[in-house]
């Protein structure tokens, strides 16, 4: 089995705290890269790639951390993660140029990523991870919709939409200096398990099901960094788009709440699909319906799903990691996928038409189903 950790409650909610500072700029991201076409006269492709530099980022600390497993206090690389982002979140808001604007926004992705992937480690250790992730991404959409709902009236500032986004998540950075204390020695100076004592298990089930949170997400990403986008070509405003999206995070906290109450009192098989059905489902309502109420269901569909799923995907790779050494490899394949998605979908996106970007999305669906079946199978048996 593998070795859990018991943590106060106060010390899981800074610790939710910290991993929701870390994912702002993601959450917020819709908005910003808006902006940065609107404001900066940045192109789609050029916006896709930065959300994809900022993920790589992310994902390239915790990929280093998952394969070399330092023995380092967790806190302090957290809060030296905090800083570095702080900082460069509010170096990149006068800049104009995107090469400058993408290699600070690379730091600044290095920087979320050490408290990212640590927090969600230490989520993995609880002996009930499903749930912790609910509500941790139940945290995350609060947080969220209160951003887009107040990033949109700085529109007559200096800064602009953009510039008041990266405060803001400068800000949350800041922020996550003081509760990224939580990650302590409890969780830093665990042992390793010791694996001559386990039942040998193949790894292959655990980089399926990290190949499914990277397809998942990539999918998620490449739909979610354009929705303000997909708004504006359905002629529906900025300000509108910004409303709806902020209200997205109230019916994404829905979804994480189920998911942190319900757990796996049903399985996973059953969650997981109702999640990638209603996924699709969403996308197809994007693709096929147009006007201003199919737009609002769609976008809250779609971020239900997205939450309500995730808990389990990030359970099911919990559950294959036999001795809990590879924990930081599960952020690190989300947020690969997170780069990938968006890089690619702006990449696909001509004169306003989203058709191969949705395809896309549903391909990539499809085939976490497949690979869902094979590593669920694997670990009941």
């Amino acid at each position: 089995m593998r070795q859990t950790v018991t943590r106060s409650q106060t010390d899981l909610f800074r610790i939710m705290v910290t991993n929701v500072a870390a994912i702002s700029f993601f959450n917020f991201s819709p908005l910003i890269l808006g902006a940065l076409i609107d404001e900066r006269s940045f192109t789609y492709q050029q916006v896709g790639w930065l959300a994809g530099i900022f993920m790589l980022g992310l994902a390239s600390v915790n990929t280093i951390w998952g394969i070399a497993q330092p023995r380092l206090p967790r806190h302090i690389v957290a809060r030296s993660g905090a800083a570095l982002a702080s900082l460069c979140f509010v170096l990149a808001i006068p800049v104009h140029n995107f090469s400058i604007f993408a290699i600070v926004l690379a730091g600044a992705g290095i920087g979320c990523g050490l408290c990212f992937g640590l927090t969600i480690t230490s989520l993995g250790e609880d002996a009930m991870p499903e749930s912790k992730f609910g509500f941790m991404q139940a945290l995350q959409t609060l947080t969220a919709a209160l951003g887009l709902f107040i990033l949109p009236w700085s529109t007559g500032l200096p800064i602009g939409i953009a510039g008041s986004g990266l405060l803001l998540c400068a800000a949350l950075m800041t922020a996550a200096l003081a509760s990224a204390g939580a990650l302590t020695s409890n969780s830093s100076s665990l042992e390793p398990v010791n694996t001559k004592a386990l039942t040998p298990r193949p790894t292959w089930p655990f980089w399926v099901a990290c190949a499914i949170l990277l397809l998942n997400v990539a999918a998620e990403a490449s739909v979610w960094s354009f929705l303000e986008r997909i708004a504006l070509a359905r002629d529906i405003t900025t300000q509108m788009a910004s409303q709806i999206l902020a209200a997205s995070f109230f019916a994404a906290g829905l979804g994480s709440l189920a998911g942190g109450f319900v757990g796996t009192k049903y399985g996973r098989t059953a969650p997981f699909l109702l999640a990638v059905g209603a996924s699709i489902l969403a996308v197809f309502m994007f693709w096929q319906a147009s006007g201003l109420i199919n737009y609002i269901i769609a976008v809250m569909l779609f971020a239900g799903a997205w939450n309500f799923g995730a808990c389990y995907r990030m359970g099911l790779a919990i559950a294959a990691d036999e001795t809990g050494a590879r924990a930081p490899l599960i952020p690190a394949a989300q947020t690969i996928g997170a780069a990938i998605g968006p890089a690619l979908g702006g990449s696909l996106i001509i004169n306003d038409n989203f058709s191969d970007l949705f395809l896309m999305a549903i391909g990539l669906w499809l085939v976490t189903i497949a690979l869902f079946y094979m590593v669920h199978a694997r670990l009941k048996s």
